[in-house]
């Protein structure tokens, strides 16, 4: 016997964005766009400041699925978002669906894995994770110490396996030469901001270098 559709539409699933200030909630069945917005979202944790949600759209794709903004980071720990008043496309209400959403929060930051000597004027710098262009691809973030100085321009090397970026510069390096790479300013894209650290560097050429991360 056929059963009418009586129940509004659950969160499934969620997903949190790299930058931890906003996340895509998924429903098991297509929304009326009319029923969504700020107030039929609630995030919240036991014992935990939770940030606020500012913005709900509906995010592009076939699957029902709806992004939420937020005000700031979100923090480690069980967090539970409450859905009321979101509606199917027959008028079917949610009240009170809850979904448990662990999380842990990024608190590493970036570190560079090696670096290495292409050419007499490049150097590839790999990352330990994704590091955005807003800090990767300056060329101020990077020094050359005994007169080479910064690159005249950053690129991201997508001929390497993982996050590197290739530096490219004016002066060439000489060879048989020390050389120490200051890299300063570099955030990954939950704003983890890296310290001062030393890292060997692996030469392709005859040239060698290390690399000295700033206070």
């Amino acid at each position: 016997a056929f059963e009418p559709d009586t129940f509004g539409p659950l969160p499934v699933e969620a997903e949190i964005a790299a930058d931890e200030r906003s996340l895509v909630v998924f429903f098991d069945e297509p929304l009326d766009v009319a029923s969504v917005d700020v107030a039929a979202f609630t995030l919240a944790a036991d014992g935990i400041a939770v940030p606020a949600i500012t913005e709900v759209t509906i995010a592009a794709g076939s699957e029902p699925t709806v992004q939420l903004t937020l005000d700031g980071r979100l923090p480690t720990g069980d967090l539970t978002l409450t859905v009321t008043g979101v509606r199917d496309l027959l008028g079917n209400e949610t009240t009170g669906a809850a979904l448990l959403i662990p999380f842990v929060a990024d608190v590493t930051p970036p570190s560079v894995t090696s670096a290495v000597v292409l050419s007499p004027t490049s150097i590839a710098v790999l990352f330990s994770e994704v590091v955005p262009a807003s800090t990767a691809l300056v060329p101020d973030s990077y020094a050359v110490d005994q007169g080479i100085g910064a690159p005249r321009s950053v690129v991201y090397d997508t001929a390497l396996i993982g996050e590197a970026v290739r530096l490219t510069f004016e002066t060439p390096l000489a060879e048989q030469t020390l050389y120490t790479l200051t890299v300063s300013g570099l955030a990954d894209r939950s704003g983890n901001v890296s310290r001062t650290r030393r890292t060997p560097v692996t030469s392709s050429s005859t040239s060698s270098c290390s690399i000295r991360w700033p206070e």
